[in-house]
């Protein structure tokens, strides 16, 4: 499931396609790739390395990354945030479970 949402988060962040609700779309995106990171250890739940790698190395990495591989895109610190901002939320609700 996890290499399912990711291929696809690839496929819409580096592709031609104009998605409306960017920041909506950035926000869901990394929450939900997120959870699913959280998850993909079942004997513990390495939250602190959840968040330094979707927070840090793929919200900010992959913001960077996409304006190499499509010119067509801009890099916006907004983006960022809204990445981050997804990934933390995801990570709070997950501890809670």
């Amino acid at each position: 499931v996890f290499c399912t949402s990711l291929l696809l988060a690839a496929y819409l962040g580096f592709s031609l396609i104009a998605l409306g609700h960017d920041k909506a779309i950035h926000f869901v995106t990394f929450f939900i790739l997120t959870a699913e990171f959280y998850f993909l250890w079942e004997t513990h739940r390495p939250w602190k390395l959840t968040v330094a790698t979707m927070t840090l190395g793929a919200g900010v990495l992959l913001e960077y990354v996409q304006t190499i591989v499509n010119p067509n895109r801009t890099f916006d610190y907004v983006d960022i945030v809204y990445n981050v901002h997804g990934s933390l939320l995801a990570v709070a609700g997950c501890c809670l479970l």
